[in-house]
């Protein structure tokens, strides 16, 4: 059986999934919620974003399921900079993007 390639996608509030929250006062919802409608049947969107991460964070603890379950073949969708500035500094955001990309293309 193949395996239906994925879609990853990390980030902060602006991606994240608000599970029973979309029909709420606020309507509050992020991006990766929607972007499975933007793809063919054939492709699972793994959204792992987290309201108030930035690009360590994510780093740190999200990017380890693409490291665990990515595959060759597999996309990766990285958005971070909202909540960077208060983390760390340009270039501590740069690193950290710039390493999840090369881990996810060695795969």
């Amino acid at each position: 059986m193949n395996r239906t390639r994925k879609v990853f996608v990390l980030g902060d509030s602006l991606v994240a999934q608000y599970y029973g929250n979309r029909n709420s006062v606020t309507g509050q919802h992020g991006w990766g919620e929607v972007i499975e409608n933007f793809f063919t049947d054939d492709v699972e969107v793994v959204n792992l974003a987290n309201s108030g991460q930035y690009a360590t964070g994510l780093e740190e603890t999200a990017f380890s399921g693409v490291e665990a379950n990515g595959e060759n073949g597999d996309y990766f969708i990285i958005e971070s900079g909202y909540n960077d500035t208060k983390h760390n500094t340009a270039a501590e955001t740069t690193a950290a993007v710039v390493r999840m990309v090369n881990a996810a293309k060695a795969k």
